[in-house]
């Protein structure tokens, strides 16, 4: 018998913010808030402060990576069976 699983695997920063950004239902639940948050200061704040941004946003994405109920809320909103980050 064959087991079938759904997996949503998330490469990068950049791409749990790209998930995120473009669903509302997302974007809009404040476990979420920090972490676009300090992605958009990443995008479109001074350069001069990019490592800074770049750290924030690391540290941010890192939080996320391990809770367990943004993990859910991924799971529950992409209806897969897991999400592994990598970074």
């Amino acid at each position: 018998m064959f087991n079938i699983t759904k997996n949503l695997n998330i490469e990068s920063k950049d791409h749990l913010y790209k998930l995120i950004d473009t669903n509302e239902e997302l974007s809009s639940n404040k476990i979420f808030t920090v972490f676009m948050d300090k992605m958009y200061i990443l995008y479109y704040g001074c350069d001069c402060n990019f490592n800074l941004y770049d750290n924030n946003s690391d540290v941010e994405y890192i939080k996320l990576s391990t809770n367990e109920e943004v993990i859910y809320k991924l799971k529950e909103f992409f209806k897969c069976d897991d999400v592994i980050f990598t970074k």
